[in-house]
């Protein structure tokens, strides 16, 4: 088990391997080798431009196992456990408020 360490200590996951779905749960990917370096929103941008979502809304991931939003501007490498395969999924902002 991972414990929480300060962000200044964290280490960043290069490459990142997941699996994603769209919010309805009829799209699903399975990527490997994500650069961990690249923004959560970017990989999330990324991810609904494959799933083919439309383009003129913003995008967010979800962290289903730990039920928390990812922060779009910090590296995905350092907001996810490396132990497991995340299962994220992509949220319009239209959904948030």
């Amino acid at each position: 088990m991972q414990t929480e360490t300060p962000d200044s200590e964290k280490r960043i996951v290069v490459l990142v391997r997941l699996r994603a779905t769209d919010v309805t749960g009829r799209r699903r990917l399975q990527l490997d080798r994500i650069n961990g370096y690249r923004t959560a929103g970017d990989v999330a941008m990324l991810i609904a431009g494959m799933m083919d979502l439309p383009a003129t809304s913003r995008y967010s991931l979800r962290d289903s196992e730990r039920a928390r939003m990812l922060l779009d501007d910090d590296p995905l490498g350092l907001q996810i456990d490396e132990s497991v395969t995340p299962e994220l999924v992509v949220i319009p902002h239209t959904h948030l408020g």
